[in-house]
This record gives structure tokens, C-alpha cells and sequence, in this order.
């Protein structure tokens, strides 16, 4: 992945969601997670459609952008990882794979508006579910979008 501002960011995240778990501030750590992902998804789409981060954010004017991301980053897995020739099973478990990858995200969205808008109290393991998350999300994506 070129290294890009916005790439800076979302590692920056990751590391602040580490240390405020650390530290004991759990519902900070959540809102990290989740923005070094949704920025990850950016940088990736950028790189993989060969667009501006300006480009990107004027096509996603909708009330959702981030579910858009999260759509479009999933179209651009499916479109690279489905070879001429897959069997239906081989589909279906492809299916199932982006299915996962986006219930993971939409998950860590939950934990994202729970702990930034909900007079909830975040625990310690919903700091690390959604690091763990996060951290599993790009390693599945750079996996499918080297």
C-alpha cells in the first residue's frame, strides 16, 4: 500500500487504540479502532481504483458513507478474487468469507456507535474485541487486496 497520509492515520489509530487500552480507556479505544479501519477501507479503495481520496469522499455524498466504503471495498475483493472457473461451492464459500468480513465490520461499527454515543459503559474486552476486529479485518483485506 503507498504510504499516504490517511495510511499515517490508521496506523496511528491502531497504535492509539493499543494505548488506551492500556491505559484504561476503553470507550476511546473503540473509536480508534474503528476509524484506523474505515481508513484503511479508504486507502485501499484508493489504491485499487486508482482514486483520489477526494474523488472518494465527492462519490460517497450518501446519507452512509461508511457503509458505501464498506460496500464498495467488498466489491473490489469479490471482483479480484473470483476466478473463471470457481465452482458453486467454491462461490458459495467465497460468499460466505465476504459475508463474514462484512458482518465483522459492521460489527465493529456497533461497538463504534455504542461506545461513542450510548450512555453505555465499555469494558475492557470490548477495547480488545474491537482491536481484535479491526486487526483481523486488514490482515483478511491484505490478504485478498495485496
Amino acid at each position: 500500500m503507498q504510504k499516504t497520509h490517511l495510511s499515517h492515520k490508521y496506523e496511528q489509530n491502531l497504535t492509539s487504540a493499543k494505548l488506551l487500552i492500556d491505559n484504561k480507556f476503553y470507550a476511546s479505544s473503540v473509536h480508534c479502532s474503528y476509524y484506523a479501519l474505515f481508513q484503511f477501507m479508504l486507502c485501499k479503495i484508493s489504491e485499487y481504483q486508482q482514486m483520489s481520496f477526494e474523488d472518494i469522499s465527492l462519490s460517497m455524498k450518501s446519507k452512509d458513507s461508511h457503509n458505501d466504503t464498506k460496500e464498495v471495498l467488498l466489491a473490489i475483493v469479490r471482483k479480484i478474487i473470483v476466478v473463471p472457473g470457481l465452482d458453486a461451492r467454491q462461490i458459495d464459500v467465497l460468499n460466505y468469507q465476504i459475508n463474514r468480513l462484512r458482518r465483522k465490520i459492521d460489527d465493529l461499527k456497533t461497538f463504534r456507535n455504542e461506545s461513542d454515543y450510548q450512555n453505555y459503559e465499555i469494558s475492557n474486552q470490548k477495547g480488545l474485541n474491537s482491536l481484535t476486529v479491526s486487526q483481523e479485518v486488514i490482515k483478511k483485506i491484505n490478504e485478498y487486496l495485496p
